[in-house]
């Protein structure tokens, strides 16, 4: 298959672009760029600028509460999207990013992204409705470990 066709499979398949119409998703397509890292790198840590986003193409990425990745929040695989919220917000990152699997990633720069967001408004759409499911799912783990004995 081509590179092309690949990232186009991945957004379609990924929870946050998953509602986009794929004709948007090409353009978001042509943006991302691939960035490699191996297991014990990090990507970003806690309190760094957020100027990317980054996508799951193969390998594992955690995310950590901390910057000794002791504390981890979840275990990203293939397809799944991170360090969105601060692209919106203009906040530091709010966790690390440790790769934990060689990973290979696609990335989305800030700028790009407003861009797109401000072009086309149904990659705007699906960005909330794919961060509002992951909010939701957030929210169901809290309640879960709440009601636990």
């Amino acid at each position: 298959m081509n590179k092309f066709f690949d990232r186009l499979l991945m957004l379609k398949h990924s929870r946050i672009f998953a509602s986009v119409p794929l004709e948007d998703l090409r353009v978001v397509a042509e943006e991302l760029r691939d960035e490699a890292y191996v297991s014990g790198e990090e990507i970003f840590s806690r309190g760094d600028v957020a100027d990317r986003m980054y996508i799951v193409q193969s390998g594992r990425v955690a995310i950590t509460l901390d910057s000794d990745g002791k504390h981890v929040a979840s275990t990203l695989g293939q397809g799944e999207a991170f360090g969105e919220m601060g692209l919106f917000d203009s906040q530091p990152r709010s966790a690390s990013a440790l790769v934990i699997e060689d990973a290979e990633l696609l990335s989305l720069n800030r700028e790009k992204l407003h861009d797109l967001l401000l072009s086309y408004p149904h990659i705007a759409l699906g960005l909330l409705q794919g961060m509002s499911l992951r909010l939701r799912y957030a929210n169901d783990a809290l309640h879960a470990q709440k009601e636990k004995p």
